[in-house]
């Protein structure tokens, strides 16, 4: 099992606790700048959108882009 599934599965008490313990730790990504993957808006439309918020939908462009948009509006 990797660790952040490890880690998910962990009580929500204990990962509130952990978030508050962490909260004031700077998140300090690998790359930045351009070359940073979330850089692009059409990877920040893809991030929000399969994080099941339907905001940026419309910037995404494929074919399973109406799938994607089906079971998010269907709930």
């Amino acid at each position: 099992m990797f660790a952040a599934t490890a880690r998910a599965r962990r009580p929500a008490t204990e990962i509130v606790a952990l978030l508050r313990d962490h909260a004031d730790h700077p998140l300090s990504p690998p790359l930045y700048g351009p070359r940073d993957p979330l850089a692009s808006w059409c990877m920040a439309a893809l991030l929000i959108t399969v994080c099941g918020r339907t905001a940026l939908i419309d910037e995404l462009t494929g074919p399973g882009v109406s799938t994607l948009r089906d079971r998010l509006t269907s709930r």
